[in-house]
């Protein structure tokens, strides 16, 4: 991967997760977030099974490293975000704010941490019984995170709030 510039302070990107009965789990790993705030790590080429140049994992102070896939991914719209959500599963949307080191690409960035300031019910196909159940799930994850859940219908209100 080639090495993009890196930026101090924070950015806005947008992100997809998959909504399980325990929370948010990003799309790509097995990673949990836990809590509103989450940090990379870089692991193993065999635990996430993407192509890394390193011989081990490097320390935190490289994260996120040129030739590795490490960081916490985000892109620059939500239609990025979507797309990507479409793609591999997602299940709900949300914006986050980047942090630490960063490496910016064109379609989004690589971060170090990332901190989720809301979160966003996907605006695609889902009716009747699914549609409410993804609601109430996504509902309880907003609220142990404390973050605030917008409805698909109100993509430019979750725009301004973020």
């Amino acid at each position: 991967m080639a090495e993009g510039p890196l930026y101090p302070g924070e950015s806005l990107g947008f992100r997809a997760w998959r909504l399980e009965p325990d929370g948010l789990h990003s799309l790509n790993m097995d990673h949990r977030w836990a809590s509103v705030e989450s940090e990379a790590s870089c692991l193993r080429p065999e635990s996430h099974g993407l192509r890394r140049l390193w011989d081990r994992p490097h320390p935190p102070e490289l994260i996120p490293a040129a030739d590795c896939s490490c960081g916490i991914f985000a892109y620059r719209t939500v239609e990025m975000a979507e797309y990507y959500a479409r793609s591999l599963g997602g299940s709900v949307l949300g914006a986050v704010a980047c942090s630490g080191r960063m490496q910016v690409y064109r379609h989004g960035a690589r971060a170090q941490r990332a901190r989720i300031l809301a979160l966003l019910l996907p605006p695609w196909g889902l009716v009747g019984e699914p549609a409410r159940q993804l609601e109430e799930a996504a509902s309880r994850v907003a609220r142990e995170l404390g973050v605030p859940l917008f409805p698909s219908n109100r993509i430019p209100e979750f725009l301004e709030y973020c």
